[in-house]
């Protein structure tokens, strides 16, 4: 797959628009007219492979530290799916649970209080099992949650931290989830020696995509909001990281399309190899970039 980065300078404003273009996904064409392929979820805008700054005077610096969300970011759900099927549900109805733990997670929040994943999720997790009829609810919950220790990096992830290392960025992850178990699931891929620090909620008041997690991660990797970048799939989460500072990285291969509710993120692209590569593009000198696109 070849993905290929454009930096252009708009004379009169002194403004940078960043165009990833994969070749695999995405055309020109598409990008000048805003169409895409793939299905997107209800009222999302179709995927961008550019970045519109809200304040034209406000130029990018490339991330020292880009943070990425774990579940359905960096790893699929995929095997907690195979785990609702053999306890009887349909698989797709995690989509449904893992929404009603956000949802107790953000009304918390909203209260001014926490509960961390396994609590929230295992409630919520019983009380569906339950509705489906099922006679072991403890036992079924207990496998489900366990399948959390085996979840797959999605395809993309191996390349994209290869690309970050070897542009000298670091590497950090911030979960809604437990920190642990994203180690495990780092080592267990053999992805761990890439990431500097494993971050979650658990250390913050809340949950994301409430401030504090953020400010928490800054804290801890030792940069301003103006130094790093959150990646995620979720469009909820980047509107928070880009509440707290932080540049924001979308990848549209859950949703589709951000969502419009939401300040755009500075860059979108159909993976987080996409992602990746216009994230590392800010911070370029727009004449020489402007030099290598037409020598190549």
């Amino acid at each position: 797959m070849q993905t290929h980065v454009g930096v252009r300078r708009i004379c009169g404003n002194n403004r940078i628009v960043v165009i990833v273009l994969n070749a695999a996904t995405l055309s020109e064409a598409q990008i000048s007219s805003g169409s895409s392929s793939g299905n997107r979820a209800p009222g999302a805008t179709p995927p961008r492979a550019f970045r519109k700054p809200e304040r034209i005077d406000k130029m990018l610096n490339r991330p020292q530290v880009i943070i990425f969300d774990v579940n359905e970011t960096l790893f699929s759900l995929d095997a907690i799916g195979d785990r609702f099927a053999e306890a009887g549900l349909p698989a797709e109805n995690v989509q449904l649970w893992f929404a009603r733990v956000l949802r107790e997670a953000f009304a918390l929040g909203c209260l001014d209080a926490r509960r961390p994943f396994r609590e929230i999720g295992r409630v919520e997790l019983e009380g569906l099992l339950s509705a489906h009829g099922v006679a072991d609810i403890e036992s079924t919950a207990k496998h489900i949650f366990d399948g959390f220790e085996h979840l797959d990096p999605y395809p993309e992830v191996p390349a994209t931290f290869e690309m970050l290392r070897a542009a000298g960025v670091r590497i950090a992850t911030l979960t809604n989830g437990h920190a642990e178990v994203t180690e495990r699931l780092l080592k267990r891929s053999g992805l761990d020696g890439y990431v500097e620090r494993c971050l979650s909620v658990d250390n913050a008041a809340r949950w994301k995509p409430f401030p504090e997690p953020y400010r928490f991660a800054l804290d801890v990797c030792g940069v301003a909001g103006s130094e790093a970048a959150m990646v995620a799939v979720h469009s909820w989460d980047l509107a928070g990281a880009k509440r707290a500072g932080l540049t924001t990285g979308y990848a549209s291969r859950l949703e589709g399309g951000f969502i419009p509710f939401y300040p755009e993120p500075d860059v979108a692209g159909a993976d987080l190899v996409a992602v990746a590569e216009g994230l590392l593009a800010f911070g370029r000198d727009p004449a020489r970039a402007d030099a290598r696109a037409e020598m190549s």
